[in-house]
């Protein structure tokens, strides 16, 4: 069942609030006045009420304009006196204020239908105190205006009292529930509705002319309750609302003319006592149907939150597993089916111990559901046999459920597929420490593992060697063939690499076509040597790269602990320096680091940065050469020399910084002296 009905009378009554206050309130005057002024029967039903109650606590003071000139409207329908118009008016209106100070204040929602609590709040203000107010408020506002006006007795307020009642609790749940937006409407056959209030006329057909006033009435009565049952359960809470409408205007109507169970069948009882037994009847009917709303609301709510449970608990990603106090399985959604292998009826009824590899022994869940009645909840790693025999980790999350008496009556065991999460770990750190196009490990990894290799070699007493690769004119390749041969080029000799050395070895790639080799447990400097050797045979052979066949060759530096460094940054410096002088000794040989290697190097950088600030300071001179024609020994012209001065470095030789000059690109900037 829906509560609220279709959007589009919620926006109807909120575009158009005050024009249609005004309409109903004073449609729903002329409706009774024919009643009205029947002196021998009080006016049971007054509906104008509950259009006042609801507009006033819907729309507060945005309507108050609209319903005074209603309220003032309807009272002079009802009195031709003017002072009874204005002070009868004055009386509804205070009334009307008043109720809604008093709704504001203690209903905390303008939809009563929810909730219990709501609810009882609803029917006390709406059905018992505000009714009331109103008609003392309006009876005190017209004895003000005549002082010919006797006081009411007690019958006659009670009468008022109740008609407001009526009034207020017939219309203002039904306008509350058209004022909200709808939620899920159900979907009925326009069929079945028509079929619900063919039922309800009937009803009162036979209620109001075949039944009274014979004591078939009660009995008949009763049919007025089976419409009502069916709107609850079929239709949203609409139609149950309106049914109660029209049966509180029919029967009024029919009491009013004589007809019906409730019309005075006797001269001794008056037309007043009939209407009260009327008012008490509807009275009773409409609060006990809006605690029926109550209930199918509720009911459906929690139909629909238990829908929406099983929705998640079937489409979860993880494995969810419920079992009863004695660990028994009693559900298994989707995830575990699929993840386990398992049948479903294999599952249901078997001890959850079952599912649990044999690694973790026969007292795991033993110990672990102890822990679990102690502290209510227990979450680790765990090994789950699957339906093939196969066992897999998985984390495992158990909550305990508990019944009013603090007894454990179910476990939900939820299992996470840690080797999905385990597999992406691994392949995070593949992509850390490893090289993606050689499956090497990369310049991080070697490091680490230079770092535990000189750790061990210094515990051990024992001596390691470290080989800086570098692949002689590959830049060509890429130049030439492009990028796509040079990476397998690459891959190429990654491999040939790998079958040179040892599994305890370490074989990486720094970046472009730089290699490194920690040669660990060597016992001279001839080991690295015979490795060196075999690299350089290994690299002679061609290499078949696509369509292209090519000969490659590789400058090798090789650096030894303890001789050459005991740090990793030492080592690679050194070796990186030996495969530097391979390289000026034309390639395709290997290298041991010597202390004069550096001397180079260091006088090259020492050079580097001294011109760069000779060049900044503009302290680069230039001598000019004449150039003779040798016949007639005449000058043809002159070239212009750079020399070089420098305070540290004394006088710099053209051949040592333009050689420098252009391997580090200063050329350029030197030409434009």
């Amino acid at each position: 069942m829906s509560l609220l009905p279709n959007q589009t009378a919620h926006d109807l009554l909120q575009r158009h609030a005050p024009p249609l206050v005004f309409v109903l309130y004073v449609a729903a005057v002329l409706l009774v006045l024919p009643m009205s002024r029947n002196a021998a029967m009080p006016l049971l039903w007054w509906p104008a009420a509950g259009i006042g109650i609801a507009a006033v606590h819907l729309h507060g003071a945005r309507i108050w304009l609209a319903l005074a000139l209603a309220v003032v409207v309807g009272e002079w329908l009802l009195y031709s006196n003017l002072a009874s118009v204005l002070f009868g008016s004055a009386g509804t209106l205070a009334g009307f204020a008043i109720a809604q100070w008093l709704a504001d204040r203690h209903l905390q929602t303008r939809q009563p239908c929810t909730r219990f609590r709501s609810l009882g709040l609803f029917l006390l203000l709406f059905g018992v105190a505000i009714p009331l107010l109103l008609e003392v408020a309006h009876f005190v506002a017209l004895s003000a205006a005549t002082t010919a006006a006797s006081p009411p007795t007690p019958r006659q307020l009670l009468s008022g009292m109740l008609a407001n009642a009526l009034g207020i609790l017939s219309i203002a749940p039904l306008l509350l529930v058209l004022h909200q937006p709808a939620l899920s409407t159900p979907h009925r056959h326009p069929l079945e509705y028509l079929l619900a209030y063919l039922s309800v006329g009937a009803a009162l057909y036979l209620l109001i002319f075949v039944a009274a006033p014979t004591h078939l009435a009660i009995a008949f009565g009763m049919l007025l309750a089976l419409p009502l049952i069916w709107s609850l359960y079929r239709f949203s809470a609409m139609h149950p609302l309106l049914i109660l409408l029209l049966d509180t205007l029919a029967l009024t109507f029919a009491s009013w003319r004589g007809m019906g169970p409730f019309a005075c069948a006797s001269v001794n009882v008056s037309h007043v006592s009939c209407g009260i037994g009327l008012q008490l009847y509807l009275l009773v009917l409409i609060p006990s149907t809006l605690v029926a709303v109550v209930m199918v609301w509720k009911a459906s709510m929690a139909q629909a939150d238990l829908k929406l449970a099983s929705t998640v608990f079937e489409n979860t990603l993880e494995g969810i597993v419920i079992t009863d106090s004695r660990r028994v399985i009693r559900s298994v959604n989707n995830a575990f089916l699929e993840a386990s292998g398992y049948p479903k009826n294999a599952l249901i009824g078997r001890p959850i111990d079952d599912l649990t590899s044999h690694y973790l022994g026969n007292e795991f869940f033993v110990d672990l559901f102890r822990e679990i009645s102690r502290v209510g909840r227990w979450q680790g790693e765990v090994w789950s046999r699957r339906a093939d025999n196969s066992v897999a980790p998985e984390w495992l999350n158990i909550k305990v459920v508990r019944n009013r008496d603090g007894e454990p009556i179910h476990y939900i065991c939820l299992y996470s597929d840690i080797a999905h999460q385990q597999r992406i770990q691994d392949q995070v750190h593949r992509l850390a420490y490893y090289d993606v196009l050689t499956n090497l490990p990369n310049r991080q990894l070697f490091n680490d593992r230079l770092e535990l290799a000189l750790n061990q070699a210094a515990r051990r007493k024992t001596r390691l060697g470290v080989c800086f690769l570098d692949l002689d004119r590959f830049k060509n390749i890429n130049d030439t063939l492009g990028h796509g041969v040079g990476d397998e080029v690459l891959k190429i000799v990654a491999e040939r690499l790998n079958q040179c050395v040892r599994k305890t070895d370490t074989l990486s790639r720094l970046g472009g076509d730089e290699f490194t080799i920690i040669l660990s447990d060597i016992q001279s400097s001839g080991d690295v040597a015979l490795v060196a050797s075999k690299i350089l045979d290994a690299l002679n052979s061609p290499v078949k790269a696509g369509d292209h066949e090519l000969f490659l060759t590789t400058s090798i530096g090789v650096a030894l602990y303890p001789e050459h460094g005991d740090t990793p940054d030492l080592l690679l410096k050194h070796a990186d320096t030996a495969m530097y002088r391979s390289k000026d000794l034309g390639g395709n040989n290997y290298q041991l680091f010597d202390a004069s290697m550096s001397e180079p190097v260091s006088q090259g950088l020492a050079i580097e940065n001294a011109l760069r600030r000779a060049i900044d300071d503009n302290r680069i001179g230039v001598a000019y050469q004449a150039q003779f024609r040798i016949a007639d020994n005449r000058v043809l012209g002159v070239e212009a020399l750079a020399r070089w001065e420098d305070a540290d470095l004394g006088t710099v030789s053209p051949e040592e910084f333009i050689k420098i000059a252009e391997s580090t690109g200063l050329i350029h900037r030197l030409g434009e002296l």
